[in-house]
């Protein structure tokens, strides 16, 4: 499952690549330099799909967001910072498509509540297990995925701040270096 989830990342990453960086005449290093905010934009739908108690499987969590990256790249003139212009696209269409995706979300949690009744028949019937440990979801998937990278991007952030400081303090001269005859 993180494999297939990871690809389908990839490929929306591919897809942010070739309309909008791919455009630009340094877009290699933008897209270097973009790629955590990109990868935290993407997975911004799961989050919030994960805050709203809804659980989609990969293929909708792929289709949702193919559609919602092609709408953004199709206005890529007026975007100038894509992973900011891509996390807001995510959240309003959570936001406008919140009653579609509720209904979406519950008739999901409907058929896998008559597909486990069925198997836990099938169990009693047969006294042999059927159902195994019940897997992640995609959307819990890349709730998850979104929490470590904002960990790791305020970890890395504070990281930069430290090293600004002590850079700052090595430049400073001594207070003695300034004034000797004050402090002699």
């Amino acid at each position: 499952m993180i494999a297939q989830f990871d690809g389908v990342i990839q490929g929306l990453l591919t897809r942010c690549w070739r309309g909008f960086y791919e455009l630009r005449g340094n877009g290699t290093r933008e897209f270097q330099r973009d790629m955590p905010g990109l990868r935290m934009a993407l997975l911004r739908y799961g989050k919030g799909c994960a805050d709203r108690g809804w659980e989609f499987d990969l293929a909708h969590f792929e289709r949702a967001l193919v559609k919602l990256l092609n709408d953004v790249l199709t206005r890529a003139d007026q975007v100038r910072y894509l992973p900011m212009y891509l996390q807001n696209a995510v959240d309003r269409h959570l936001d406008q498509q919140a009653d579609t995706l509720n209904e979406k979300a519950k008739r999901e949690q409907q058929m896998d509540r008559v597909v486990g009744k069925v198997l836990s028949k099938v169990e009693r019937k047969t006294g042999e297990l059927v159902t195994g440990p019940r897997p992640v979801s995609a959307t819990d998937l890349a709730a998850q995925l979104y929490a470590k990278l904002k960990v790791d991007s305020k970890a890395k952030a504070m990281e930069r701040a430290a090293k600004r400081r002590s850079a700052a303090k090595a430049k400073a001269p001594a207070a003695v270096e300034l004034a000797p005859e004050l402090f002699g």
